[in-house]
């Protein structure tokens, strides 16, 4: 899809009760209109690396909203409810014993992604922030 749309960015259909939330109220959400948008996204060179030229703006919260902001418009395909995002400590702990109950890696092989996901992350934070004045 990547080569035909220029991106490729997986979701999924939301499971969870939504509320968006108003001055002082709130209000439901058709949970079956909110797509949670899933990682790796895809994008063809010519279409990410200028996007990553633009200023840094607080809207940005992965790569497809940076694509979008430069005025691309991104390609949803289906993605995978298995797909788990690592974005906080505990998700490392959720990974770690799927993992071991699905005997998918050993725990060496799993300590190594670990790690390479916290180095990159430390990479993206770094180059997220510095650019921010941080």
């Amino acid at each position: 899809q990547t080569l035909v749309y220029g991106s490729a960015i997986p979701a999924v259909t939301a499971t969870d009760s939504i509320r968006l939330m108003t001055e002082g109220s709130h209000q439901v959400i058709d949970r079956n209109r909110v797509k949670i948008i899933q990682t790796p996204q895809t994008f063809l060179s010519t279409v990410l690396l200028p996007a990553f030229q633009q200023p840094y703006q607080d809207s940005f919260t992965d790569e497809a909203t940076v694509v979008e902001a430069a005025g691309h418009s991104v390609r949803l395909i289906e993605g995978e409810y298995s797909n788990l995002k690592i974005t906080r400590p505990q998700d490392l702990i959720i990974a770690e014993t799927l993992f071991k109950k699905k005997n998918w890696l050993n725990r060496a092989i799993f300590h190594k992604f670990v790690t390479m996901i916290q180095v990159l992350n430390n990479k993206w934070w770094w180059h997220t922030n510095s650019n921010r004045g941080m």
